[in-house]
């Protein structure tokens, strides 16, 4: 009878057990729960990666004009990036052309500009134009000292690469062309973030929208990585107007 009446309990109980590991977390819990595991990231210098991107020039009907593939392979030393253009073939009217000569004199020049970008910024104390380059880092509202700066709320769970993530809704309280809203997705049971969909919460200047989407995974249990970025950018210059898709993927991961 004893054992009948334990078998009861575990049963009444089960439900309540069942709910306890359920519970949702609440929002601030959340917000604190990714930056206390971003914190715990490994930072990492230099590495390696192969990256496949296809860029897209669109007409003014948001249809492809021009179609850019191209295979790199990026080796950061010292913080500094160094490309090696593999392949590169540009796509218009049905029309393959091999421009990999092309793109690699073009990344050549790129890499002396931002040698001498770099130079000019040690010589005025650390000062340097930075441009529209946008990281990873700057599209993330967790850190207690930007924290304040934004409203979170929580959005319905999805579900990406087979995985079921809580969504997080960012909104910059002041507009700014440097601060970034949208949607994060978080694994409920490590709090990394996986995907990343957000805008400017103010347009830059001559930038009518712009789009940003990042997935990320981590690497060794310690170590976050790109593995995809994708962006679309609507911009008018006078009378030039410039509409853009860009999807770059990430594999080969290799630490220094």
């Amino acid at each position: 009878m004893t054992g009948f009446r334990t078998i009861i309990r575990v049963l009444l109980c089960a439900p309540a057990l069942l709910f306890a590991q359920q519970a949702p977390v609440s929002v601030d819990s959340l917000v604190q729960r990714i930056d206390r595991r971003a914190k715990a990231y490994e930072e990492y210098r230099d590495y390696s990666v192969d990256a496949v991107s296809t860029s897209v020039q669109l007409d003014a009907r948001w249809q492809p004009e021009r179609t850019t593939r191209m295979e790199r392979k990026i080796v950061r030393t010292n913080g500094i990036d160094h490309v090696d253009i593999l392949k590169a073939v540009e796509t218009e009217n049905g029309k393959d052309t091999d421009v990999t000569a092309k793109v690699r004199k073009e990344a050549a020049d790129q890499e002396k500009k931002a040698e001498e970008a770099r130079a000019k910024k040690d010589s005025n104390g650390g000062e340097g134009q930075r441009g529209m380059r946008v990281s990873i880092d700057d599209t993330f509202p967790f850190d207690e000292k930007v924290r304040s700066d934004y409203a979170f709320s929580s959005a319905s769970d999805t579900v990406a690469d087979g995985r079921t993530l809580l969504r997080i809704r960012t909104q910059a309280k002041v507009k700014d062309s440097k601060r970034y809203e949208g949607i994060y997705g978080v694994d409920p049971e490590t709090y990394d973030i996986r995907v990343v969909d957000v805008r400017p919460s103010k347009n830059p200047k001559f930038v009518k929208d712009m789009r940003l989407c990042f997935s990320l995974d981590v690497r060794d249990g310690k170590k976050m990585v790109v593995t995809r970025t994708w962006m679309r950018i609507y911009a008018s210059l006078l009378v030039k107007k410039f509409r853009m898709e860009y999807e770059e993927w990430y594999t080969n991961h290799t630490f220094h």
